[in-house]
């Protein structure tokens, strides 16, 4: 059913994409294209996998460690090893590619005005998350939504609360594209307020299956020297892997704490 796609399998992902990336090596560029689009034919026909086919998707996650690592982007690094080594297990992230975001900034800033709303009428206010109701009923929710925000520089939250990575911002693009933000609060005093802010996620990938139902097509793209060598990876194929018995999904989390003034 892939004959017609079927492509060599290099021995060594990492060895071709560095070439690829330091020496615009078109030949080394097309054989881990090539290889790629042909594991994806046989993972959408769900088709059996070689040892040496199995071997090389997992080395692929672990090349993109080594590129994580060299690029600055720890944070996608460490998740991409943890999918193919960490055996679901869960796994926490460091808070600074969270807190360095503008749309996280942008975000707390609303959600402490809206905490200090909270306390002043007397009502709940000891878990909130940016997805909350009466938070986003508030006016001022509409300064984080798509149509006043430049998404490559600022990002953006949606209707239910979600928010958007700015695209510019390539550590958390990498990491995690979108989240919920949440909070535990609690008074320490008159006028401060102890809050520990936290990120929960699933580090996981939609099946062929689940994207033809939406009629959507998923691909990281994984940038080896723009723009002529982008590697696209569809996300049915790094899916795939957990049928396979090669990775697992897992939940990860970030958090972090702070004290300020009630105004």
């Amino acid at each position: 059913m892939c004959s017609d796609l079927k492509a060599d399998i290099p021995m060594s992902p990492l060895w071709n994409m560095g070439k690829t990336a330091l020496l615009e090596s078109q030949k080394n560029f097309d054989a881990m294209q090539e290889a790629i689009d042909y594991l994806a034919c046989k993972a959408k026909n769900k088709q059996v996998f070689d040892s040496r086919e199995k071997e090389f998707l997992k080395e692929v996650f672990e090349a993109f460690w080594w590129g994580g690592k060299y690029k600055g982007w720890k944070e996608a690094a460490t998740l991409a090893k943890h999918y193919v080594h960490g055996k679901g297990e869960a796994l926490s992230i460091n808070p600074e590619v969270y807190t360095a975001s503008v749309i996280v900034k942008d975000t707390i800033t609303l959600m402490k005005r809206y905490i200090a709303e909270l306390i002043e009428s007397q009502k709940p206010y000891q878990h909130i998350t940016s997805g909350d109701t009466g938070f986003r009923s508030k006016p001022y929710f509409s300064n984080l939504r798509l149509h006043k925000r430049n998404t490559k520089t600022l990002g953006y939250v949606d209707s239910s609360g979600l928010l958007y990575a700015e695209q510019e911002n390539e550590r958390l693009q990498k990491s995690d594209n979108r989240f919920y933000l949440e909070c535990i609060n609690s008074k320490m005093g008159a006028r401060k307020v102890f809050t520990r802010w936290s990120v929960e996620n699933i580090y996981d990938f939609k099946s062929f299956e689940y994207q033809a139902t939406k009629n959507k097509n998923f691909v990281t793209d994984i940038a080896l020297k723009r723009p002529d060598f982008v590697l696209k990876l569809p996300d049915g194929l790094s899916y795939y892997m957990t049928k396979l018995g090669i990775a697992k999904e897992f939940p990860y989390r970030s958090e972090w704490s702070e004290i300020w003034d009630l105004k």
